[in-house]
């Protein structure tokens, strides 16, 4: 049943003309990078991503046993980097529990600018000897990484923001995972002195959030991220799509979403304008596949942070996307995106969908890779400056990192970023605005409301209930 729903729907859009003719194509033949068959990587090797530039690297994880290792990999020296601080005992005597998930070191984010001296850093969460999880930040070859955080309670997610003078994270210190900011980074890179550097606590709610992001935009300030969200009446909470003003230092928040009845979960900005913002969403009333949506959002003349387009806003891009890895991927250009439907008898096909197209339902709209997907079943990031993809595969007892490079029409030349989110400032009266989801949606039967309101102040974070049509549970 579920493959007769797919090919119906596929059937569909090349009824309507939708399928592009020509489009992204291999140029050449992948790059195996890594692989677990190499005794001092064995185990599975995980969750590759591109160094930004200059650099050649990718960064990765290896996870054996009940321990998690992080590393570099150098790909035009071919070198392999251990990335783990060295963390003195100090005598410190750990339940069995704890030890065994000492060896623990991930989510690896880089810092999109070098410093003065040319050195590329990045932050990175481990597992100390108290057995915590705090976060540390260095740059390939630093004698001693520089641990940020010690608090008790685990510390995690650390996202650069663009302008390179933050990072923001996820802490459980508060009791619930809330969002917390460490400015004045610029300072302590360029001193190695921590005193400089400031803790603020961004949100402080019943629920706890995730899914940080941060708009591309080093101008706007703006953090994307997914809070669970507890409505009256209903038993479960439900986690919405949130954008907060960081450089008020959380003051204003905006609500992106506001369904009692659906999950949203993995904002992501586009990389060429940043007024682009992907999510998924899945109900928790219908056994509904995941959704990926989108929302264009711009500042208005009151300085209200809206939807670009509000009447016949087609906000539905793909439907059943696959959750695991990587949900979906921008192209070069920021106006083309790759996603894969969770499909498993299809091996999850492979799609690139060209935004703008999609919108105005032209032909050439949606691609499906017949020649990539079979091949690179997770891929896992986009290099815009070479059209190059990272992925994993398993080959027998083996997991192998492979590159691979493509090519196509719905692919943009690399050019600076043209940012349009820029934030206008704090005049202005601010007020709310609604809109209902795109007809293909409403079709299936998943009517959302999305709502974006300026200047909601944490004292007040959660919205007036915008109310449901009678029809709805």
């Amino acid at each position: 049943m579920k493959n007769y729903l797919w090919i119906t729907a596929v059937s569909i859009l090349v009824m309507n003309g939708l399928f592009a003719q020509e489009g992204i194509k291999l140029q050449g033949e992948p790059l195996e990078v890594l692989s677990s068959e190499n005794e001092l990587l064995s185990g599975d090797l995980a969750e590759p991503h591109f160094a930004p530039p200059p650099l050649q690297m990718i960064s990765f994880i290896r996870r054996h046993g009940e321990s998690q290792d992080l590393y570099l990999y150098d790909i035009s020296e071919k070198t392999l980097i251990p990335v783990r601080p060295e963390l003195p005992t100090r005598g410190v005597s750990l339940p069995d529990s704890a030890r065994e998930q000492v060896n623990y070191c991930a989510d690896l984010d880089w810092r999109t600018l070098p410093d003065k001296e040319g050195r590329n850093w990045f932050a990175f969460v481990c597992e100390t000897e108290e057995g915590s999880r705090d976060i540390f930040i260095g740059y390939e070859g630093i004698e001693e990484y520089l641990r940020l955080t010690t608090a008790a309670e685990n510390d995690y997610e650390p996202r650069w923001s663009p302008d390179g003078k933050s990072i923001a994270f996820i802490s459980e210190r508060s009791g619930n995972g809330d969002i917390y900011l460490l400015k004045n980074l610029d300072r302590v890179i360029a001193t190695s002195n921590l005193s400089k550097m400031k803790l603020v606590q961004l949100s402080q709610t019943s629920g706890d959030e995730m899914d940080l992001a941060w708009n591309p935009d080093p101008k706007a300030h703006l953090l994307a991220y997914s809070r669970r969200v507890h409505y009256p009446g209903r038993a479960l909470a439900t986690y919405q799509i949130e954008v907060m003003d960081v450089k008020q230092d959380g003051k204003y928040v905006y609500p992106v979403t506001d369904d009692p009845l659906t999950h949203y979960t993995h904002p992501l900005w586009d990389p060429q304008t940043g007024g682009k913002l992907l999510f998924i969403g899945q109900s928790i009333v219908r056994e509904l596949k995941p959704v990926l949506y989108l929302s264009e959002l711009t500042w208005n003349k009151d300085n209200q942070l809206q939807n670009k387009v509000l009447e016949g806003y087609k906000t539905v891009i793909m439907k059943n996307v696959r959750l695991d890895y990587t949900p979906a991927i921008w192209l070069s250009g920021g106006e083309g995106v790759l996603v894969q439907q969770d499909v498993k008898e299809q091996n999850y096909p492979l799609y690139a969908i060209n935004i703008p197209r999609w919108f105005n339902q032209q032909e050439g709209a949606v691609e499906y890779l017949e020649e990539l997907h079979s091949r690179f079943p997770f891929i896992m990031d986009f290099d815009v400056r070479k059209n190059n993809f990272v992925f994993t595969t398993r080959e027998g007892e083996y997991t192998k990192i492979y590159i691979a490079q493509i090519y196509g029409e719905d692919i943009a030349v690399y050019d600076k970023p043209a940012y349009v989110l820029s934030h206008p400032g704090r005049g202005g009266f601010f007020t709310s605005a609604y809109f209902l989801s795109g007809t293909a949606a409403a079709a299936a039967g998943a009517i959302t409301y999305f709502l974006l309101q300026g200047g909601n102040a944490q004292t007040a974070r959660v919205p007036e209930p915008i109310g449901l049509p009678p029809s709805m549970p």
